[in-house]
């Protein structure tokens, strides 16, 4: 016996454009495996650029309804209803466009990839050692952090998340060049390490 879905519930749909009608301001949509969706825009639709960390919000909803071009990819969180009279609709809350183009993708960009490890390694970096930091002690290491890169009340640290870290820290630095947090002016004056009572904690340049 197959389960009735007789109750709203969201989702996300990728894919791409395939038509926009200004009249019913519905699009159709087509999976990368080729499912056809219909999505209903509403007033209340909001529709922003994608966005690299650290950058700012970039609020596209104004122009939503002229860039939806056909074979543009996009992504569309909405909500299903599937006791509608014409079966199950879908209407859009948010939408991400890719690029300003249509076949524009601004992860595609030469300095994406760099620019995002950056500012991930900026982000444990201040999260672990504090805010300008500029040696490191091990010691101090915390494997629970908020989403904010706050420590939480467990002082665990952890040594195969401390391996994983100095891991990305090396990875930071072969694909950036960065020899300190992108925040800073200049790297570390001195590269010497410092032996901790607690543990055999290490305090390191970032990252030597």
């Amino acid at each position: 016996m197959s389960n009735a879905i007789d109750f709203t519930f969201s989702d996300l749909i990728a894919g791409y454009i395939t038509s926009y009608s200004p009249q019913t301001d519905t699009l159709e949509m087509r999976t990368s495996d080729g499912r056809p969706y219909t999505v209903r825009l509403t007033a209340t639709t909001v529709a922003e650029m994608l966005r690299n960390l650290g950058e700012a919000y970039t609020d596209a909803s104004p122009q939503l309804r002229s860039l939806l071009q056909p074979e543009r990819f996009i992504h569309v969180y909405g909500v299903f209803y599937p006791s509608e009279p014409h079966g199950t609709a879908f209407e859009a809350k948010h939408v991400v466009l890719f690029g300003t183009g249509a076949g524009d993708f601004r992860f595609e960009s030469q300095d994406w990839w760099l620019q995002q490890v950056r500012r991930i390694a900026d982000f444990y970096i201040t999260a672990e050692f504090g805010s300008g930091a500029t040696t490191f002690d091990y010691g101090e290491y915390r494997t629970d952090l908020s989403e904010l890169g706050t420590k939480t009340a467990s002082t665990r640290p952890e040594t195969d998340t401390i391996s994983r870290l100095v891991y990305g820290l090396a990875t930071a630095y072969l694909l950036s060049g960065t020899q300190q947090p992108s925040g800073r002016s200049s790297p570390p004056s001195s590269a010497t390490t410092t032996a901790r009572s607690r543990a055999t904690s290490r305090s390191t340049p970032w990252p030597d």
